[in-house]
């Protein structure tokens, strides 16, 4: 048992719950904090403290949550080196201000005049655990032909398992024979990086108060360089659920949320076991320039190439076409729901950010998800003047290359429903440091009440 003076020293937030001498029970975490504030979206539901308060009355006092597990989900298509490198840039500084609690760690040139410690800094992340999985959940059971992006389609794909080779970053990749859109054939994909010539790595990566936060950023941003080969179909949100879903419903849940593809089961509990801890903050961050394909078992007719499934349209606006093909594709209430039962009782502890295609100036004007739905560049529909593919909603001219992107409407309709704790922002932007930021805005006041 603690006394309370000692208690006041160790935590800055902290709720008092009083009960009888020697009560153990589980309390509801209710009461003031020692500094007359309480966050309750950042109380820890787990591990209480006992504590002795001055008239003689046990209390229990409740953390704050300073653990936080990040899930990257990056498309792995072969559209997506240039936002692949971008993403890896900013990741070492991500750690670093995710570990600092410090918003400008590394740019301290950046500092506002005038901005306030409060509002610089907020409750430093004392536990992370950072992976990544790809887009890539297969769906065709006899690829046809010898094309990477469809070879890579076969069964399952990756499953919803985390990644950590360094091959992609060791090695780089370079362009065959018609295989990358504005790229001809011996032309650098993927640049080879020597700083990624690392020991082998765990399936994600882990960071405490005593590490390197540089050494964790640097093993990650060479992980997160996924290359260009997967598949090109990409199931962005059935592989964030995958991948953190337990293999059993809990109780009283409906079986099916936790059913996937050809009745195999989550991955959260087996491939990916440790990863995701039930008292930290859950972030998952999508990086994609497609719309989600996630299919039903019956849905993989969407990927075939046989006369047979040409009533569903160009192949390559099938899944956008889901008022048409609503019952090949998932229901977008599946991933909500999904989330949801991670954190019972906690949806603040759930942040999901997106970035999509969607168009970047309409995001810098902060306009609502509403509005941006209803925006025609978020309207999935046959381009004009390149027939079978859709209109794009966004485009950035990267190293002499236009690299489009396309109505990501089901991310919206999910941030949507998991409302204030969500983040929608533009692939097409020209740096993603200000959108990690975005990122960690949302993360940052559910950790130890900042």
């Amino acid at each position: 048992m603690m006394n309370l003076s000692g208690l006041a020293r160790r935590l800055s937030t902290c709720v008092l719950i009083s009960c009888a001498a020697g009560c153990l029970e589980d309390p509801e975490p209710r009461g003031p904090d020692l500094d007359g504030a309480v966050n309750f979206g950042a109380l820890d539901g787990g591990n209480p403290i006992s504590v002795q308060l001055p008239d003689g009355a046990t209390s229990l006092v409740y953390e704050p949550v300073s653990m936080l597990d990040i899930l990257f989900v990056v498309d792995n298509s072969g559209s997506m080196a240039s936002e692949q490198e971008k993403l890896a840039r900013e990741l070492t500084r991500m750690v670093h201000v995710l570990s600092s609690g410090d918003r400008y760690a590394e740019r301290e040139d950046q500092v506002p005049p005038g901005l306030s410690d409060k509002a610089r800094r907020f409750t430093p992340v004392s536990s992370l655990h950072i992976g990544v999985v790809s887009t890539n959940m297969g769906g065709i059971d006899h690829p046809p032909g010898m094309q990477s992006g469809v070879l890579s389609c076969a069964g399952l794909g990756d499953d919803g398992k985390l990644q950590h080779s360094t091959d992609t970053a060791v090695n780089g990749v370079v362009a065959g024979r018609k295989e990358f859109d504005g790229y001809m054939p011996g032309d650098t994909v993927i640049a080879p990086s020597s700083e990624c010539l690392l020991p082998p790595q765990p399936s994600y990566q882990s960071y405490l108060t005593s590490d390197d936060p540089s050494a964790v950023g640097l093993a990650f941003r060479c992980v997160a360089r996924l290359g260009v080969h997967g598949c090109s179909f990409e199931q962005q949100l059935e592989s964030m659920w995958k991948a953190l879903a337990p293999s059993t419903a809990p109780k009283g849940a409906p079986k099916e949320l936790f059913t996937f593809r050809d009745g195999t089961v989550g991955q959260g509990d087996r491939e990916n076991q440790g990863f995701l801890r039930e008292n930290a903050v859950l972030a998952i961050v999508h990086l994609t320039d497609e719309e989600d394909c996630s299919i039903t078992d019956a849905g993989k007719v969407l990927f075939s190439l046989t006369r047979e499934s040409e009533e569903y349209g160009p192949i390559n606006l099938r899944c956008g076409y889901e008022a048409d093909n609503k019952k090949l594709v998932q229901d977008t209430q599946r991933y909500v729901s999904g989330l949801r039962s991670l954190k019972p009782g906690h949806p603040e502890r759930v942040v999901f950010a997106a970035v999509i295609g969607a168009p970047a100036a309409a995001i810098q004007a902060g306009v609502s998800l509403d509005q941006l739905l209803a925006l025609p560049e978020m309207q999935f529909k046959e381009h004009p003047l390149k027939l079978g593919f859709p209109t794009t909603s966004c485009s950035l001219l990267s190293d002499g290359r236009n690299n489009d992107a396309y109505p990501g409407r089901r991310f919206v309709e999910v941030a949507k429903a998991l409302g204030a704790q969500s983040v929608v922002e533009s692939i097409c932007a020209e740096t993603y440091g200000p959108v990690l930021d975005r990122v960690i805005d949302k993360i940052a006041p559910q950790l130890g009440g900042s």
